[in-house]
């Protein structure tokens, strides 16, 4: 500062002047100060710091506030515990259930039975995935509250003993619905859901807990709950569109939605109760003009592509709802519903063996002999070649052959023999197109459960088969489902 500018320390007079008490020595007195500092603070300056003052603030609020982002944080870590803590204790109970219903027991469920099925089913985890359970709720690992109430809901238990949709019975784990049109052929669970549609043709339910889906609330969550329900069934394909399936790009998932949504309001899905066939003379090549049927005693509907297929699945919508052919994940949820329902014999092996190991006992295939009644038709298939048509003779047996390149195919539904629950020649017979995709890039279209010229133990009921976009072939059929 040049010395002209400087004021003479008499000028301080003129400063903002301030009062405060001093207290000196035990004496205490008011004292009269001169203020620099307001002398210095011009209004831009004060502007300055009023402004970064409310930014200061603002930036708090946006870190710690209601809305701010470390509360945001802090809940989307909570929701994730919380659904993943709330799935695999959904897993708990749909195990149990299915298990109760194979056996006609009580599912009836209250606070104190998920407490026990959790408990139970956990024992033996040292690393549970949970803290601690409570009479009435779960304590996450890192303390979140899950109530029991939220993990189901009831109706009455049992499997015969619910309520009723339309004529067909429910429980709080299925409900079976009743396209228009149609009528129940056999409501006994122990034997498998059926109805009959206003075209005739024959669909078998296929039970799926809601438990298993209850804590989803968006089409990944129900998809990753069911992968997981039917995780043993499980492969490296996926329900993935590709050119070729017999769907458009956008309509695929769009069905697959709507597949997903059906299950998890439902507890299952419909399935052709035979392969499709027809009544129409029997074809040596490709052909898709046939009339198409659900029904006993028919040719089985060969020699179509995985599209053509699909068209003709999607012919076979009655009453309102959808039908496609099966997605992956519904013939391995089909695959789950036999493990769990189906009669067994469990002696030596479990029931995952007749699905995954060997099918040979309930389906049609070379190495297998067993009689077929009088009234059905079959083919014999030598030198790789499939004959004539003719008709079941009394006292028929369907002969057992060693080497590859024979078998016989037979009409469907042809023996209870080759049937589970209601559901005839998903192992052997034809094999059959289903909506997946598989990884042979020249063979993207995935077929599943094995053709009567395959042997039980090297094509099971849940062997998955590739094939191009434009095969048509003899051994190659189908089998819709309806959601």
């Amino acid at each position: 500062m040049r010395r002209k500018n400087r004021k003479p320390i008499a000028s301080i007079e003129n400063l903002p002047q301030f009062t405060t008490m001093n207290v000196i020595e035990g004496q205490a007195g008011l004292v009269k100060y001169s203020s620099l500092i307001f002398y210095s603070l011009t209004l831009d300056n004060i502007l300055n710091i009023i402004v970064l003052l409310i930014l200061a603030a603002v930036s708090i609020a946006t870190l710690t506030g209601e809305n701010g982002i470390l509360t945001r944080a802090n809940d989307a870590k909570e929701q994730t515990e919380i659904a993943s803590v709330k799935e695999q204790a959904q897993l708990d109970i749909a195990n149990w259930m299915a298990e109760r219903l194979k056996n006609n027991e009580n599912t009836t469920l209250d606070d104190s039975t998920i407490k026990s099925i959790i408990e139970t089913a956990n024992a033996s985890n040292s690393n549970k995935y949970y803290k601690e359970l409570q009479s009435d709720k779960i304590i996450t690992p890192s303390g979140y509250e899950i109530l029991y109430s939220e993990l189901y809901t009831n109706g009455s238990g049992g499997n015969g003993g619910g309520t009723e949709t339309g004529s067909l019975p429910s429980t709080a784990e299925t409900s079976p619905f009743l396209p228009d049109g149609a009528t129940p052929t056999n409501t006994d669970w122990n034997t498998g859901i059926t109805i009959k549609d206003s075209n005739n043709n024959e669909w078998t339910w296929i039970v799926v807990p809601k438990s298993v889906t209850a804590s989803a609330t968006d089409d990944d969550q129900i998809r990753d709950a069911l992968i997981s329900y039917a995780t043993d069934y499980r492969e490296s394909y996926s329900d993935t569109w590709y050119s070729g399936c017999g769907l458009g790009e956008q309509e695929y998932p769009e069905k697959y939605s709507e597949m997903l949504q059906s299950i998890k309001a439902n507890g299952g899905f419909y399935i052709g109760k035979y392969e499709v066939g027809s009544f129409d003379n029997p074809v040596t090549s490709s052909d898709n003009t046939r009339q198409a049927v659900i029904q006993q005693g028919a040719y089985p509907y060969n020699y179509v592509t995985c599209s053509q297929a699909e068209d003709l699945a999607e012919g076979l919508a009655t009453g309102g709802k959808t039908s496609t052919l099966m997605f992956g994940i519904q013939w391995d949820l089909v695959l789950k519903y036999l493990e769990v329902n189906g009669d067994w014999d469990t002696t030596t092996n479990d029931a995952s063996y007749y699905l995954k190991t060997n099918s040979g006992s309930w389906g049609n295939y070379r190495d297998v002999d067993f009689p077929v009644a009088e009234g059905n038709k079959y083919a014999i298939y030598s030198n790789y070649t499939l004959g004539e048509w003719a008709d079941v003779l009394a006292n028929y047996t369907k002969p057992s052959y060693s080497s590859s390149g024979k078998g016989v195919l037979l009409s469907t539904g042809a023996t209870e023999r080759n049937s589970k629950m209601n559901i005839y020649d998903l192992a052997g017979n034809v094999v059959e197109w289903t909506l997946e995709k598989s990884t042979v890039t020249d063979g993207p279209c995935v077929n599943r459960g094995g053709f009567y010229g395959n042997s039980g133990s090297s094509y099971p009921a849940s062997i998955r088969s590739d094939g191009s976009t434009s095969v048509s072939y003899r051994d190659i059929g189908f089998r819709p489902a309806l959601y």
